[in-house]
């Protein structure tokens, strides 16, 4: 996540960001722009470049940035974004959260919240 403007990604006003920065090109895994909760908003109003960085420079990998933090935290690999933000949307939509705004949210596709939901309800999650 970057706030420069060159990159056309955090649009201030708007309170969105544009997850696919200017001049990347679009593949088929599509990436959305989500809306800036106030904690993030804040986050990225104070950011002069790089949001998440390693002193200065942009983390070259995310995935092998997770696997670091994974294994010094000592949590399984298996552990993967996807993991904890589908965990996240099942508790939610437990809770009543419409599926249509989890998908907003939480980039989840509504289908797969519903069914995780109805095993969770029914307690075998």
């Amino acid at each position: 996540m970057n706030v420069d403007p060159a990159r056309q990604q955090w649009d201030v006003d708007g309170r969105r960001f544009n997850l696919n920065p200017a001049g990347r090109k679009q593949t088929a895994k599509y990436r959305r722009i989500v809306p800036v909760g106030d904690l993030l908003g804040l986050l990225l109003r104070h950011a002069d470049d790089w949001l998440v960085h390693y002193y200065g420079r942009p983390v070259l990998s995310v995935h092998n940035a997770w696997n670091t933090m994974l294994g010094k935290l000592g949590m399984p690999e298996r552990w993967e974004p996807k993991l904890l933000r589908h965990s996240m949307a099942t508790h939610l939509r437990v809770r009543g959260v419409d599926p249509w705004e989890l998908e907003g949210q939480l980039a989840v596709e509504c289908q797969q919240v519903v069914l995780v939901n109805s095993e969770a309800a029914d307690g075998r999650l």
